[in-house]
């Protein structure tokens, strides 16, 4: 890019229990991938790019590994955060990186909230599908709220645990988890400052995971939805 190149990246990813226990080892292997990949370059390709890119790669799964073995170490919900950064020299990299993992397990939720000067955009994979794909998306609109994450899951039987990212002002709109029967756990964090009314209509099973006095805490309470209290 001709321009300085710099994003922020938080991403949650949740799931059961099963497909996390899989996420070291496909990390591990999406980094053997790319390893294979800067095997087979040329000389000139290899200085130029090559060794740059397998680092950037590696970095960013071992996050990934750390996250996830971390969550699993103890009895904490099957879900975790981690962070990382792109700028001109790894551009394109944590796409491809969040991609590969999105596409080894479908059965994961991602969720990516990327930020570039100031401006906030959130990317969604739902459980079942690999629709990770940030290049459909212009980080430059500035999206932050979830209103359009209701067509990913409303009704969606598959969808267990979800953890929303931390660090960014979010909002949850009108019906976006209607008919989610078998969500079980929703872990929000002090930044959700807004819930629509009609956000969880028709899950009789949600518990709520919140800090306490925080927004969406109280809004579960006001709601006679179950909740329980995490410290941030």
């Amino acid at each position: 890019m001709g321009l300085s190149y710099g994003v922020g990246y938080i991403c949650a990813i949740s799931g059961n229990r099963e497909d996390l226990e899989k996420v070291p080892a496909a990390a591990q292997k999406i980094y053997e991938d790319k390893q294979a990949w800067c095997k087979a370059l040329s000389k000139d390709e290899l200085s130029s790019y090559g060794t740059f890119e397998t680092s950037w790669c590696e970095d960013y799964t071992n996050a990934i590994k750390s996250a996830a073995e971390s969550a699993l170490s103890g009895d904490s919900l099957p879900a975790f955060v981690f962070m990382a950064v792109e700028d001109d020299s790894s551009h394109g990299i944590m796409d491809e990186v969040m991609k590969a993992l999105d596409e080894a397990l479908p059965g994961l939720v991602i969720v990516l909230c990327a930020e570039y000067k100031q401006k906030k955009c959130i990317f969604i994979s739902p459980p079942g599908e690999s629709s990770l794909n940030l290049n459909e998306f212009d980080l430059f609109e500035g999206r932050n709220d979830w209103k359009h994450a209701a067509k990913l899951f409303r009704g969606c039987q598959a969808l267990t645990c979800l953890r929303f990212p931390w660090g960014k002002t979010l909002s949850i709109g009108p019906r976006t988890f209607q008919g989610c029967t078998n969500l079980t756990a929703l872990i929000l964090p002090k930044e959700v400052t807004k819930i629509d009314e009609t956000a969880f209509e028709d899950c009789p099973n949600l518990t709520i995971y919140a800090p306490s006095k925080s927004f969406a805490k109280e809004f579960a309470k006001e709601h006679s939805i179950r909740s329980r209290v995490y410290k941030a």
